[in-house]
């Protein structure tokens, strides 16, 4: 896993609630950069967090997925059954960046792992969590 200097970034979780329930607009602030806006589905019980982002043959600019796991804890991503490949940032629970997976191969059974106790993640496609 190579790390970047977004690990410094801070993630400021919206309470913006768009229409759609399972929806939430995440404002990730780059240090010394502009803000970027991801629209993402919320993944926060089993079922959702099981099937994640698998069979999506598209995934649209600046949308993603955000998995809350509702305490910090080691976790494990895959990309079994994904199509689509994707950058995962593990989020610890004060919405600091705690690491940086890029370009995630799709439909890989390799375990993506957090380096430490993470509360959420977001998935985005892949090179959108690089700004240069």
């Amino acid at each position: 896993m190579r790390t970047v200097k977004l690990m410094t970034c801070l993630l400021i979780y919206s309470c913006f609630t768009f229409a759609f329930a399972d929806t939430d607009a995440l404002q990730i602030q780059f240090s010394g950069s502009a803000n970027a806006v991801f629209v993402a589905e919320i993944a926060s019980d089993d079922e959702s967090r099981a099937k994640g982002l698998m069979h999506r043959t598209h995934l649209p600019d600046c949308s993603g997925m955000w998995f809350d796991f509702g305490s910090p804890r080691v976790v494990a991503m895959w990309m079994r059954d994904t199509l689509v490949p994707l950058d995962i940032i593990f989020v610890g629970s004060d919405f600091r960046v705690l690491a940086i997976f890029q370009n995630a191969d799709p439909l890989s059974d390799s375990l993506i792992k957090s380096p430490q106790a993470t509360q959420y993640v977001l998935e985005i496609n892949a090179g959108e969590a690089v700004r240069k």
